[in-house]
């Protein structure tokens, strides 16, 4: 199901609404003019069998047993969805010891990508929030002194020029493909799903000429898209240089 508006949504399904990230997938709006996700504030240590921060102070009648289950479960989901939005090294590296940055970090990821990529019609969308100049568990990416969080650093990565994600259609994928440039790009799409032993079942590669927005349908075939499996994907310019994976 899409879940569609006519104009522009704040959208907070995700948090306020307790779903999970891979609701996001099929958000489709205009303009999405806010969204976000907490994390704690940098130099606290944490751990995802139990996310101690109690006497830190949230802003947010949800409170912080939302925040572990969301960290405990999305820092771990690569077997619960089959499309999976990557982090970036440095910000892996970054949280291996702060599960909400990575929580976060994720989020904002897999929410850019999606809303890139849920249309041709698609306009902008504003995240919240930037900053904060309180030491509080908070929805901002930089912290106070202006010290980044690691979601900073993935909101470089996925704020480039081209951006992709991939959506199942029954056994279908659909990859979606926006760009901000101006000239039209030559890309190839690569695609393949492995099973749960890394094994690939199904592969495929289509080119394109990408103006600012494309819709590639790959039919895959039943008992592919199964729980277990990882659907993975490239994109490749015309010199074949990787400019987005998944």
């Amino acid at each position: 199901m899409l879940f569609r508006s006519v104009s522009q949504s704040r959208y907070w399904g995700v948090w306020y609404g307790e779903r999970n990230f891979n609701h996001l997938d099929s958000v489709v709006s205009p303009f999405v003019s806010e969204f976000g996700f907490p994390s704690l504030p940098l130099g606290y240590k944490e751990s995802t069998d139990s996310l101690r921060y109690h006497l830190l102070p949230f802003r947010s009648y949800k409170g912080l047993a939302l925040l572990n289950r969301y960290a405990k479960f999305e820092t771990k989901n690569v077997h619960n969805y089959l499309v999976n939005p990557s982090l970036n090294q440095s910000v892996l590296s970054a949280t291996e010891k702060s599960p909400s940055g990575r929580a976060q970090a994720l989020f904002l990821d897999r929410a850019f990508r999606a809303y890139r990529t849920s249309s041709p019609d698609f306009g902008g969308c504003l995240f919240w929030q930037w900053n904060d100049i309180d030491r509080v568990v908070s929805w901002s990416v930089v912290d106070v002194d202006f010290q980044a969080k690691p979601a900073f650093f993935q909101l470089k990565h996925v704020l480039k020029p081209i951006i992709s994600f991939v959506r199942m259609a029954d056994s279908n994928l659909i990859v979606s493909v926006n760009s901000m440039l101006l000239v039209p790009q030559k890309l190839s799409i690569h695609v393949t799903v492995e099973d749960k032993n890394k094994m690939i079942v199904f592969k495929s590669s289509k080119t394109i000429m990408l103006q600012n927005y494309s819709k590639v349908l790959f039919q895959v075939g039943s008992g592919v898209l199964k729980r277990g499996n990882r659907v993975r994907m490239k994109v490749l310019n015309a010199q074949g240089k990787i400019i987005d994976e998944l």
